[in-house]
């Protein structure tokens, strides 16, 4: 079937207002395949979580970029089939038993893969924020460092003598003591 007779057929019947926006229906008009459609969406949503998991894992990030477009694309189509699926549920519930709990356990293996790669980022993030946080410390400790050898050079400079010769002099804090 053609992409045009597909959007046809899956098009809200005309009303006799032909101005009122038509409706975009993505799940077929029966029951037992409209539930198909939303657990195939659902299957491959949890795929893309998957491969979205594996990037994460291996901190591949151009494969992230490309799984997050995806990931947008089908996020919608999801959105759009749970909500039709809302709107319809009175004639799901007629149906076969064990198909609904197969929709439901996709939709639980769904919500759990999500959440472990929520869980993935927030730990990516404080990792991230903990490496920052240590190299900021060590930048402010070379800077301070630098700022003491500095003084010292400016010193010896002042005192006419070279930074070798700065570094074989007694320490001012030995001659303090």
């Amino acid at each position: 079937m053609s992409q045009q007779a597909m959007n046809k057929n899956n098009q809200a019947p005309a009303t006799k207002n032909a101005s009122a926006p038509k409706t975009l229906r993505i799940l077929p008009h029966q029951p037992v395949e409209a539930v198909n459609v939303v657990i195939k969406v659902t299957e491959r949503l949890l795929d893309l979580s998957e491969r979205e998991t594996q990037a994460l894992v291996h901190n591949d990030a151009l494969k992230l970029d490309m799984i997050q477009d995806e990931k947008e694309i089908l996020s919608g189509h999801y959105v759009t089939a749970a909500q039709e699926f809302r709107s319809r549920l009175g004639e799901f519930r007629r149906l076969d038993r064990n198909l609904i709990r197969k929709l439901e356990t996709v939709q639980n293996e769904l919500g759990e893969k999500m959440k472990q790669n929520t869980d993935l980022i927030e730990q990516m993030y404080m990792r991230s924020r903990r490496n920052t946080q240590a190299t900021l410390f060590n930048a402010q400790e070379i800077g301070q460092d630098n700022k003491f050898f500095l003084r010292e050079k400016e010193e010896a400079e002042a005192a006419n003598i070279t930074p070798q010769q700065a570094e074989t002099l007694p320490s001012q804090q030995g001659n303090a003591a």
